[in-house]
């Protein structure tokens, strides 16, 4: 019998799905979570002290080399993060066991096609962002040199807001990007176009379900930051500073908790991802009449 879970869903049914994922896989995901993001500060930490102290004693044109080598370095390990969990939230949904090994192999074998991916797709949406900002900065100037306050104010936040749910959108075209790489092993340029392909139609759709996705991821990393006041440490280093001269314990046991709580909102993302992409997949391809075909075929053999 086909899963049932492979059919058009809902806004919130895709939520909801997600929840389950992550529900129904909970210890393996935090724990990929956890172990992934420790490696990752733990890599990022060694490579950025090294990187600094190269950077003391090297010329100026190689200590940017050392800082785009550090860049790779932790990008490379958030790639590894994302692929490893996308490929775990597939596999579950599908029905199918799911491993931390297994994953993790699965995602090293995938890293240079999503390295590819990721860079195509982040040159394209950042193109498009600069482009979308400078026409927004173009309107903002002709709106200011009416010499109206007014206008000037409401339709700066007009164009502002205009502005921000175009990147949005443009941004939520690459939704399918890390699942085709590690559910149809696309390649870069396949991977794209395949997330291009799904998203065409349903871009507000998407866009809505990303927006209230990373308000859910998000927003508890916010709210520890406004309580313990890292937010204005961040804006103010006499503040961090001070912080840490009076209470250095206390700002370690801080960021423990927002790491944390990045470690368990993390996986929610991925499978957000996986259950929009099938939900794609489903609606534009009839994928579930596809598996149901499929299996009856077996069983008739």
């Amino acid at each position: 019998m086909i899963p049932s879970n492979f059919r058009p869903l809902s806004f919130g049914e895709v939520l909801d799905g997600a929840f389950t994922l992550y529900r129904r896989n909970f210890r393996l995901f935090v724990s990929t979570s956890f172990l992934l993001m420790l490696g990752l500060v733990i890599g990022a930490a060694v490579v950025g002290g090294l990187g600094a102290f190269l950077m003391a004693v090297m010329p100026g044109f190689m200590a940017v080399l050392v800082g785009l080598v550090v860049a790779i370095a932790v990008a490379g390990g958030v790639t590894m993060l994302w692929s490893t969990l996308t490929w775990q939230a597939a596999q579950s949904y599908a029905g199918k066991s799911v491993s931390l090994p297994d994953s993790v192999a699965a995602a090293v074998a995938a890293a240079m096609t999503l390295v590819g991916a990721g860079t195509l797709a982040a040159l394209a949406f950042v193109a498009t962002m600069i482009a979308v900002w400078l026409a927004a900065a173009a309107v903002m100037y002709i709106l200011a040199s009416l010499g109206v306050g007014w206008i000037t104010v409401m339709g700066g936040l007009m164009v502002f807001l205009g502005a921000s749910a175009v990147v949005f959108l443009v941004g939520a075209m690459f939704f399918g990007v890390l699942p085709a790489v590690m559910v149809e092993d696309k390649g870069p340029m396949e991977a794209i176009s395949r997330s291009m392909e799904l998203a065409r139609g349903a871009l507000p759709r998407i866009a809505g379900i990303l927006f209230v996705t990373f308000v859910i991821v998000w927003l508890p990393s916010i709210a520890i930051g406004v309580l313990s006041g890292g937010l204005q440490e961040a804006f103010n280093p006499d503040a961090a500073q001070a912080a840490v001269s009076a209470s250095p314990v206390s700002m370690i046991l801080e960021q423990l908790l927002a790491w944390t709580v990045i470690v368990l909102t993390m996986p929610f993302l991925p499978a957000v991802l996986v259950m929009l992409y099938y939900d794609r997949r489903v609606r534009t391809e009839a994928l579930d009449v596809q598996i149901l075909t499929e299996q009856l075929g077996l069983a008739g053999a």
